[in-house]
């Protein structure tokens, strides 16, 4: 049994909350969220007793057009991913951020996106398909909750991140994000962090009670 990425994400109350996320598509969102997972990851990697490198990543296929303001239906290439999710928005040039389609109907034979409504002309329509992600292995609520604890660290240093990526994300798109690498060594250098003691804090606890062999060996001699 598998455990998906949103059930890390639904117990992050402060990030769900962050006032900045408004203005970001649902893709925009997950693709944030991975960054801070992948990061939380990093920590726990070595101490959890199940194994957090077993994934489904986040993965998407962006598409880009203008729109006509006759034709409603789009093809997708390359194809979406199986599974995929959609995010559907327009906006005009002078708009910074898409107003979302919600009534579509997709293809998976033809890879044609039909919207219900023509887009006026000369709009930018901007389309997304997007897997959310998954861990393979069934993670109890204890290791949910530290990584949930650890997506903190990240999101805490990239809120005083002056190249903030949320400004890259809804100016610029996801395709001219920070590579996840360069990101994740920006925010791992700064080592002075709450979030980061209460979650070395859950993690050292969770060594002691969450052991598959009951601690043993750790009462001087006991096997």
């Amino acid at each position: 049994m598998s455990t998906p990425f949103v059930d890390i994400y639904c117990l992050n109350e402060v990030i769900k909350n962050d006032n900045r996320l408004v203005n970001l598509s649902p893709n925009q969102v997950y693709a944030l969220y991975y960054l801070y997972l992948t990061y939380a990851r990093s920590y726990f990697l070595y101490s959890c007793y199940k194994d957090l490198d077993a994934i489904t990543p986040f993965l998407q296929e962006e598409y880009y057009f203008i729109s006509d303001g006759i034709d409603k239906d789009y093809n997708l290439s390359p194809a979406p991913l199986s599974g995929s999710e959609f995010y559907i928005g327009y906006k005009n040039p002078d708009d910074t951020y898409y107003t979302q389609i919600f009534d579509y109907t997709y293809s998976s034979i033809t890879n044609i996106l039909t919207t219900a409504d023509t887009i006026p002309v000369d709009n930018e329509v901007y389309i997304s398909g997007y897997i959310i992600g998954s861990f393979d292995d069934d993670l109890s609520i204890l290791e949910k909750t530290i990584l949930s604890n650890g997506m903190l660290v990240p999101w805490s240093q990239e809120k005083e991140m002056k190249n903030s990526l949320l400004s890259q994300m809804i100016y610029g798109g996801t395709q001219r994000l920070y590579s996840q690498a360069n990101h994740i060594s920006q925010v791992k250098g700064i080592v002075n962090n709450q979030y980061l003691v209460i979650v070395k804090g859950m993690i050292s606890e969770y060594s002691y009670k969450a052991s598959p062999n009951s601690v043993r060996g750790l009462g001087g001699g006991l096997v």
